[in-house]
């Protein structure tokens, strides 16, 4: 059985990005978060705001302790003060720890971390996809690669309208992108950063003819879904 649809070419969306700290950017425009959200997105052994780390030193069980990576990128620890914690790799920052606590408080620290990675890490994937959830920043880093990664998009996804939604110093922007003319090679797949969402929309046609086609899987004959149809 064939399906045809005749009538309206464009499905009208609901308005997107009205409230006042939101901005609307077409698909080449998106603003990219700072570059070190960028080096602990893409990097898995390096920390990122929002993990947690827990020190330890051999021997001195009093100085265990666990902090939480700030927005800022800072954490700290007793007797260490603040450090830049974000983009580090673990071995760097437990050296960086174990100068600061030497000699003055212990001598020569032999420091270890664990880490607990964060949300920082991932993205968000909701809507018309076969899997939302949340999901590595460092496998799914680009929209392509995200919707992959849940599993695909529905049959009722609207694909020329999937949104990127980002946070950058303070203010959230949305970015609207045609899935299908990057699978073609149109334009560029863009690149996914920790704490992005991807929010893929349901079309309301094919919602529609996803509904209508099982009452008609007996007739043989073409099926032409006339728009006074589908949306009485």
């Amino acid at each position: 059985m064939s399906l045809a649809y005749m009538g309206a070419a464009c499905v009208s969306s609901a308005p997107i990005g009205q409230a006042e700290d939101v901005t609307v950017l077409d698909n080449s425009s998106l603003p990219s978060p700072p570059e070190r959200s960028i080096a602990s997105s893409r990097e898995g052994g390096t920390l990122a705001p929002g993990d947690t780390v827990t020190m330890q030193v051999y021997g001195a069980e009093d100085f265990t302790a666990s902090a939480q990576i700030e927005d800022d990128g800072l954490v700290e620890f007793p007797f260490t003060g603040s450090i830049n914690a974000a983009g580090m790799r673990r071995s760097d920052l437990a050296a960086e720890i174990a100068r600061r606590l030497s000699p003055q408080i212990l001598l020569d620290p032999q420091v270890s971390l664990e880490v607990e990675n964060g949300a920082a890490r991932q993205i968000t994937i909701g809507g018309e996809v076969e899997r939302p959830g949340f999901y590595s920043s460092t496998q799914a880093n680009s929209l392509l690669r995200s919707v992959v990664a849940a599993g695909g998009l529905t049959d009722a996804a609207e694909r020329r309208e999937v949104l990127l939604i980002r946070e950058v110093k303070g203010r959230r922007y949305i970015g609207v992108f045609n899935v299908t003319a990057i699978e073609r090679g149109n334009y560029g797949d863009p690149p996914v950063y920790s704490g992005d969402v991807i929010m893929v929309g349901e079309s309301a046609l094919l919602r529609k003819i996803s509904i209508y086609a099982p009452l008609v899987s007996a007739v043989t004959s073409p099926l032409i879904l006339l728009d006074r149809v589908l949306t009485r």
